[in-house]
């Protein structure tokens, strides 16, 4: 015995017979165009992150293993500033690097974020104006809410001729 057709077929392109879709039903969305080439030796950014800007924060500009940080720990010179404490050592890559350690005694996450985050944005204002030596920066103990233009003026200061 058949069966009459008794509604819709399952998916909307599909018909009973293989035929166009049905009358009356929407056809699916065309797919979108693909993007025009990039100019040649430009890498596609990463998906989902915009691209780099120049005064960034690329992986060649930070300490991220224990071995960049020792020598830092172990032989660089000291700056006390405003907002934070500085170490920092000459080094051989050729442009500043940093590195940032925020302490739990310093507070909760969210303030010890905070901080890196500024930190990492007075990085990337003064990088260009700062010699190759890699830095680590930690909080002074005593510090309230640290704010971007001292966090700056520290770094300088910290790397600057000594009087």
């Amino acid at each position: 015995m058949s069966r009459p057709d008794s509604g819709p077929p399952a998916h909307p392109q599909a018909t009973p017979s293989g035929g166009p879709p049905a009358a009356g039903r929407p056809s699916p969305p065309a797919p979108p165009p693909p993007p025009p080439p990039s100019a040649p030796g430009s890498e596609p950014p990463e998906a989902g992150r915009p691209p780099a800007s120049p005064g960034g924060y690329p992986k060649a500009a930070r300490l991220r293993k224990d071995r960049d940080f020792q020598p830092v720990r172990t032989r660089g010179r000291r700056f006390v500033g405003a907002q934070v404490m500085v170490r920092s050592v000459g080094n051989d890559a050729g442009r500043a690097r940093l590195g940032v350690s925020s302490p739990k005694k310093y507070g909760d996450a969210v303030r010890r974020n905070r901080f890196r985050r500024l930190v990492r944005a007075a990085f990337r204002a003064v990088a260009s104006r700062l010699p190759a030596r890699d830095l680590l920066v930690e909080p002074r103990r005593d510090l309230g809410e640290p704010d971007l233009a001292t966090l700056c003026l520290d770094l300088e200061r910290a790397v600057g001729p000594r009087t």
